[in-house]
């Protein structure tokens, strides 16, 4: 996915649902990801102004273990896990920079091949970028909110 086209935007939506909305499934160089305060409208179009905050996540799948509960590679079945990253207000927006490439590091912890570059959806693990719309509160939103996005490779 790319956030801006030909230097137009290209609006995402921010679901309000459970799981979120993937905005980077691949390597990347950066991130750039705006609350625009607006409802989703179309990619083209804001909606209503609105002051739901927006939360952006790491979507990693990892392995539940009976003996701790924790999540760890290599334990039994395997979980969507969530790691927070930053909760967007209305016109705040975050950058991530990110490693364009592993730099030959293939073992970050005690496990050959354990780091994930942020956006990697690959065979030795995955930590893509989810988003989604909150009320300010914190509770659920019932509709979600536009986002501005850029990935640069």
């Amino acid at each position: 996915m790319q956030g801006y086209k030909d230097g137009a935007v290209n609006y995402s939506t921010a679901t309000h649902l459970a799981g979120g909305t993937a905005l980077v499934t691949a390597n990347k160089d950066f991130l750039f990801i705006k609350n625009t305060g607006f409802k989703f409208s179309s990619a083209t179009v804001l909606g209503l102004s609105t002051t739901d905050i927006v939360l952006v996540v790491i979507q990693e799948v990892a392995h539940n273990t009976g003996v701790d509960g924790g999540y760890q590679t290599g334990g039994d079945a395997d979980q969507i896990h969530f790691y927070e990253v930053a909760w967007l207000k209305p016109g705040q927006a975050v950058i991530i920079p990110c490693g364009a490439v592993k730099n030959s590091i293939t073992q970050f912890g005690s496990n050959a091949n354990d780091l994930s570059q942020i956006g990697e959806n690959g065979q030795n693990g995955q930590a893509k970028i989810y988003v989604r719309t909150f009320l300010s509160n914190g509770s659920a939103a019932s509709s979600g909110n536009a986002v501005e996005y850029l990935a640069v490779s």
